[in-house]
């Protein structure tokens, strides 16, 4: 499947048992649809995902494929999987919300907020799932550019916070990195607010932006400090993509000075950018 060879995927997974409690071949074929549309092969997925004999998975696999489809702005063909993929039915409580929870993906990346919202309150308010249907909702509608009815959306979630974490990631994939620090600033749970930040930090460090994240790097706790390292090794990656080996190399050596084995995974994930990497971290492996 990851070669793209749907057919020759399928051949083989028909010999694979799928009795239950196992299902063996249901659960190699959802991974066979994940490898599918990874590649982009979305119909070949479709019928893939149309070949899973676990209800469950099969309708799972399909709201995946849906899911690309929206974002490929399929919409027609969207619709018609997601349809598709509802009328399986499903006995578990859970399995029924996440099915719920996948078309409200759907439906918002199509734009249809109204038919998203509606979908979301099939699931109780009080469950965890609803905040989270809320939150998909307000991340597209922000993506779209209307923040102020994404922020007027984050008070139908119980959970109001998960929702506003979720406008936070929408501004910070569109670059309106200061909006997303405004929005930040009303979320009063510590996990979403410092989520967000490592969000923020990270999208500022993809973008080899170096002041602004070392900046929010360095006010996380120390019990989160591993937010921060993720920040700035992803910091030492943009800058080394751009060429700006040496400051790649500094940020580093800053952040983990007493620390060598901590400098040896940051250089190493460095080197396809810079063969220089792999000599400071044969420095840093001599250190210990």
């Amino acid at each position: 499947a990851r070669l793209g060879q749907a057919s020759n995927a399928l051949e083989l997974a028909s010999r694979i048992s799928d009795k239950p409690p196992s299902h063996h071949r249901s659960f190699s074929l959802t991974r066979c649809v994940e490898a599918l549309c990874e590649l982009g092969a979305v119909d070949d997925a479709i019928t893939v995902a149309k070949q899973i004999g676990r209800d469950g998975s099969r309708s799972n696999s399909l709201l995946a494929a849906a899911q690309r489809l929206a974002e490929a702005e399929r919409a027609a063909d969207a619709t018609a999987i997601l349809e598709e993929a509802l009328a399986i039915p499903r006995e578990v409580r859970s399995e029924q919300e996440n099915a719920l929870l996948g078309a409200v993906g759907i439906q918002a990346t199509l734009g249809k907020t109204d038919e998203a919202l509606t979908t979301a309150n099939l699931i109780e308010r009080q469950r965890p799932r609803h905040s989270r249907a809320i939150a998909y909702i307000c991340r597209e509608v922000t993506s779209k550019g209307d923040l102020q009815r994404a922020l007027t959306l984050t008070s139908l979630a119980e959970t109001e916070d998960v929702a506003l974490l979720s406008v936070v990631e929408g501004l910070t994939s569109a670059g309106r990195f200061k909006e997303a620090e405004e929005v930040l600033g009303r979320i009063r749970n510590d996990e979403q607010r410092w989520d967000g930040w490592e969000a923020l930090a990270l999208r500022l460090a993809e973008g080899a932006k170096a002041t602004e994240a070392v900046r929010i790097a360095d006010h996380f706790p120390k019990e989160l400090s591993y937010k921060a390292d993720t920040v700035i090794q992803s910091l030492a990656v943009a800058l080394a993509k751009e060429g700006k080996y040496p400051e790649a190399r500094e940020t580093v050596v800053k952040r983990w000075r007493s620390d060598p084995i901590s400098r040896v995974e940051a250089l190493a994930a460095m080197w396809p950018e810079s063969r220089a990497a792999l000599e400071d971290a044969g420095t840093a492996v001599a250190e210990r």
